[in-house]
């Protein structure tokens, strides 16, 4: 993964065969970001960076290459996690039915519908959990916690 696309809180999983495969696809938190040094992106030339996380249910801080560091899908049950609430559906021509998603001040699909209609070039794909995160920061100053905790 890229960590030019991390912040500090941003939610990622560990994708490592060969160490903690016991940890792949259980939810960590973002606490750190580090330059790797020549010596690590000579063993591992995908990565510039050692990513730490943190798991909640270990209670431990975990570091790995960002090669090692994969997105988590954005899924309803994410939403619901962050606090947004289904409230409405939409059905756009030659599309399937959107659903309406809110919290508090931020309602996902007007902001993307915004976006979309006018920077018609650019198409955001928000399918990660870190990519709204980072909307939502970037558009309310605020960052997006969990109002119901991941047990993973």
């Amino acid at each position: 993964m890229n960590p030019s696309e991390l912040r500090l809180g941003n939610w990622v999983t560990i994708k490592n065969e060969a160490n903690w495969t016991t940890l792949e696809n259980k939810p960590m938190i973002v606490v750190g970001l580090h330059y790797a040094g020549e010596g690590a992106i000579k063993l591992f030339p995908k990565s510039s960076h050692s990513i730490s996380v943190f798991n909640h249910a270990t209670k431990r801080e975990y570091s790995q290459f960002n090669e090692f560091i994969q997105p988590i899908i954005l899924t309803e049950e994410w939403l619901y996690k962050f606090g947004f609430e289904e409230n409405g559906v939409d059905k756009k021509e030659n599309e399937k039915y959107r659903k309406y998603w809110s919290e508090g001040k931020f309602d996902v699909y007007k902001i993307i519908s915004f976006y979309l209609d006018n920077n018609k070039s650019h198409e955001p794909d928000i399918k990660y959990v870190h990519q709204l995160q980072n909307l939502y920061f970037a558009l309310t100053g605020e960052e997006l916690t969990l109002k119901t905790t991941t047990n993973e």
